[in-house]
């Protein structure tokens, strides 16, 4: 008997850019958006701060950017419900 493994899902880098966009305030202060490091998230810096984020079980999961290792500060939690504000507003379930 073989396994099948299931399918790995892409994440859909659109929709975490428009989540962020109209999720974290001072959205003009997004600079420096990387797309290609990674398949499965985006980082990029907010504020002074790098962030990476990526989706877990359906919703944005942020981590801040330190050397070497991603950390879920205080400003990653911040970020995060900002940005899920965001996911859920242009996906119709807030207005």
């Amino acid at each position: 008997m073989t396994h099948t493994p299931a399918p790995i899902k892409t994440v859909n880098k659109g929709k975490l850019i428009a989540a962020i966009l109209v999720g974290l305030p001072y959205s003009d202060q997004i600079r420096d958006i990387d797309l290609d490091n990674e398949p499965d998230a985006i980082r990029f810096i907010w504020r002074g701060t790098g962030l990476h984020v990526g989706e877990y079980g359906g919703m944005p999961r942020v981590s801040e950017i330190q050397p070497n290792v991603l950390v879920g500060s205080n400003f990653a939690i911040l970020a995060e419900k900002c940005i899920s504000f965001g996911w859920l507003i242009n996906e119709g379930i807030l207005k």
